[in-house]
């Protein structure tokens, strides 16, 4: 006897990621940029976690931002996080 697999029926979770600094033609050092994540087939009553990372152009490891835990996170570019590479790290910690 067959059985059919159980289908997930929502729609796979990602997150999107958009930029102030998408908008720029230049970027002088003290300019402020904000990130912010939005958060596509996700149910409203999963409950997440945010946390945003950075990793240099010549690492492979990303380190925590204190204190960024939110949608929205908004930095000063300095000579420091020019390259910086960028990311939001979303965790459902309890799906209803």
């Amino acid at each position: 006897e067959e059985r059919e697999e159980d289908e997930d029926p929502r729609p796979a979770r990602s997150v999107e990621v958009t930029s102030t600094l998408w908008e720029m033609l230049s970027i002088p050092f003290g300019t402020e940029i904000t990130m912010t994540g939005e958060l596509i087939n996700f149910r409203e009553d999963d409950i997440c976690t945010f946390q945003w990372q950075y990793r240099t152009q010549d690492s492979d490891t990303f380190t925590d931002i204190d204190g960024a835990d939110e949608l929205t996170y908004t930095y000063r570019i300095n000579r420091e996080n020019y390259y910086y590479i960028w990311r939001l790290t979303v965790l459902v910690t309890r799906e209803e």
